[in-house]
């Protein structure tokens, strides 16, 4: 199990060696490669890191009923899913962004200390339960955060096209019930400490709180409650939170109702958003790549490779103002590596195929699936 927990840890590691590859000019690192070097690296040899990798894959075989677990075993292509597919075409560029996504998933504000409630606004009091939890059951991030964040990270999808995917995060979603002690006289919660929680499903009792969560997400992103709740955009019982105190033999117990979601489940619905941005990417660069193809050899050589990267960099960077904040120049130097390593693809005949081309502008982030700008870090 222990080797399940530093599942987290190694995706930060991945965050972090992504970053120096793009800072480098140099292409993602595919997921599997990059964990066989991270044994190698951390064992000090060649046998001991075997040993350490299968050990690693036989625990994730343990687990795999673990949305986390499962999100990692299809990047290392050893879980057998229909949904394969949705993870293979530019798969590093692909986990780079749920990689990204995870972090602000997980960048809640933790709790605040202890105050009299009578002494806070309803925000105040709000913020007490919002907050990121990871226990042996799951990665738990509240509902109206993650719809946020996935929003924001797929603002490329109009927000009517978006409601049904928020409708799989709202069936995904969990309530967290908080038992706090209470200092009837004082009216105050105690240190938080003594706070339990627990995580179960959602029922039909608990929808009101699920439905408010949405409710204020939509809100905050400025969108039209009505478009996803029609008519009950104005239920009372919609609220983000609802608060039941009851009494106990030391005084008072407030159960707070909170609703929230696994990172990792937010995570694959995410996959099925970015999945829609396939066709499109895929169409361009088969577009490029028969342009580039001037005499229609189904090879590209060095200098039809260089102009149609340098041309396409040009017209991409035009249509984006400038705005992403990954994108690196194409100098020549990266243009190089780009070619080299697509004709390592193609075997000895060092031709590059239309896939092959394909797959070197998705390691290298050319087209991108989802362009992150400064505005989505905001939550």
């Amino acid at each position: 199990m222990s080797r399940f927990l530093c599942a987290d840890y190694l995706l930060d590691d991945k965050l972090e060696a992504d970053q120096t590859d793009r800072d480098d000019h140099a292409a993602l690192q595919p997921f599997a490669d990059f964990v066989c070097e991270k044994y190698l690296i951390d064992r000090g040899c060649r046998q001991l890191a075997e040993i350490g990798v299968f050990e690693f894959l036989r625990s994730l075989r343990k687990h795999l009923k673990s949305p986390k677990v499962q999100l990692i075993a299809h990047f290392l292509n050893v879980l057998d899913s229909p949904d394969n597919q949705l993870f293979a075409f530019m798969a590093e560029q692909l986990l780079n962004v749920l990689n990204r996504a995870r972090k602000k998933l997980v960048a809640v504000p933790a709790p605040p200390s202890a105050a009299p409630t009578t002494d806070r606004s309803p925000e105040e009091q709000e913020r007490r339960h919002y907050y990121f939890e990871q226990t042996a059951s799951g990665d738990w991030t509240p509902l109206r955060h993650a719809i946020k964040i996935v929003r924001r990270t797929c603002h490329f999808l109009p927000f009517r096209k978006m409601i049904r995917f928020i409708r799989l995060l709202e069936a995904a979603a969990y309530i967290r019930i908080t038992k706090v002690s209470v200092d009837p006289h004082a009216h105050r919660h105690v240190d938080h400490s003594e706070y339990s929680a627990k995580y179960e499903p959602q029922s039909v009792l608990t929808r009101g709180c699920v439905r408010g969560a949405i409710r204020n997400a939509i809100l905050d992103l400025g969108e039209s409650v009505a478009s996803y709740m029609g008519t009950e955009s104005g239920d009372p019982a919609a609220t983000t939170d609802t608060v039941d105190e009851s009494h106990h033999e030391d005084g008072l117990v407030a159960l707070d109702q909170t609703a929230v979601i696994d990172v990792y489940e937010a995570l694959h619905i995410l996959v099925k958003i970015v999945a829609l941005r396939r066709r499109p990417v895929e169409d361009k660069l088969r577009r490029l790549y028969l342009e580039a193809d001037e005499n229609r050899d189904g090879m590209l050589s060095f200098d039809e490779f260089k102009d149609l990267i340098e041309s396409a960099s040009q017209q991409r960077d035009a249509d984006a103002g400038g705005a992403g904040q990954d994108r690196k120049p194409m100098t020549n130097r990266r243009i190089v590596r780009m070619y080299r390593e697509a004709q390592e693809f193609g075997g000895s005949s060092g031709a590059i195929s239309r896939d092959d081309f394909i797959r070197i502008c998705g390691r290298y982030g050319f087209i991108p699936f989802v362009e992150l700008e400064e505005g989505d870090d905001k939550t």
